[in-house]
């Protein structure tokens, strides 16, 4: 898989960054048998949508200069791209990173929205954790004229 080649002046995430945020989204919520892991949640489109949305400018250029970052100090370790490398060197890659003052803040914003997305994802809310769509049982509540309404 080729090196993405990054634009000096980029400031924002793109569709080509969906696959390296896929993948590492996938290391640090691997799957397991019998359920997905961030992959299967499509972390990278979730990741793309929170940071382009939610964020505020600063953070969405913090967060892209983070990323092309953590890109290029893998090709500077192994010589490809972090989405060439095979699932141990990711890791290994990734946990070492994460060590280091450059790449800390970095990996704790991607684990931040790896879990967060994961979690929130159809395959996280119902298959990962347990999901009851309505809590407790039914309880009609009769209400005479002039009583207040319930907030909740």
């Amino acid at each position: 898989m080729p090196v993405l080649q990054r634009d000096a002046q980029r400031s924002a995430l793109g569709a080509r960054d969906v696959l390296l945020l896929d993948d590492l989204g996938e290391i640090i919520l691997p799957a397991t048998p019998g359920l997905g892991g961030a992959r299967a949640a499509s972390i990278g489109l979730y990741m793309i949508a929170t940071v382009s949305t939610c964020w505020r400018v600063e953070e969405e250029l913090a967060f892209v200069r983070g990323l092309d970052a953590l890109e290029a100090a893998c090709v500077g370790e192994h010589g490809k791209g972090f989405s060439a490398l095979t699932d141990a060197q990711k890791l290994g890659f990734l946990t070492r990173w994460s060590l280091d003052p450059a790449g800390a803040g970095m990996v704790a914003m991607l684990k931040r929205l790896s879990v967060h997305g994961y979690l929130t994802s159809e395959i996280g809310a119902t298959q990962a954790l347990r999901y009851d769509p309505v809590p407790g049982s039914y309880r009609r509540i009769r209400y005479a004229k002039g009583d207040k309404r319930w907030a909740t």
